[in-house]
């Protein structure tokens, strides 16, 4: 039960040979497969007002961290901003898609909250020559909490899973 090269898979199946279940198990664990491993996933995450007032002390979770040897890479991202009665203050407030532990953001979306009316930003993930975390949860965070303003936040994000 476990990926094996491919030397070893040729020698479950020589002539003569009745390949076990766990023979099998290997085989199909050694071959990519197009759903578990090359697949785009897909989640959209609602962030309240009182979310957002807090980005920077609280980041929002966006997808939990896939566990050891994997790391999340986004590839596309939509954040669309519903808004309130009164814009975000917009000092230093872009909210941003990181890896959590990382210093350097993956996606960011400027002047978004500062924006008087509903508004949407597209975003792919900019090019990084950092080393990223393994095992870390995707996050959108900000540089500093927003102190005044309202409205909602829904991220549309799509992302893979690799394993290193």
């Amino acid at each position: 039960m476990s990926v094996q090269s491919r030397a070893t898979l040729k020698g479950y199946f020589n002539a003569g040979d009745t390949p076990t279940e766990v023979q099998f198990t290997n085989l199909i664990d050694s071959i990519p497969n197009f759903t578990d491993d090359f697949a785009t996933k897909y989640v959209k995450v609602a962030v309240s007002s009182a979310d957002i007032l807090q980005l920077n002390s609280i980041p929002k979770t966006l997808v939990i961290a896939p566990g050891s040897g994997k790391i999340l890479i986004p590839v596309f991202a939509i954040a669309k901003l519903t808004f309130g009665s009164g814009a975000y203050d917009s000092t230093n407030n872009d909210p941003q898609i990181k890896l959590s532990g990382a210093t350097d953001y993956l996606m960011g979306f400027p002047n978004l909250l500062s924006q008087g009316s509903n508004f949407r930003i597209f975003r792919s993930m900019r090019e990084l020559n950092i080393d990223q975390p393994e095992n870390a949860a995707l996050i959108l965070t900000e540089d500093v909490d927003p102190t005044s303003g309202d409205g909602t936040l829904a991220i549309y994000l799509w992302y893979k899973i690799v394993t290193l």
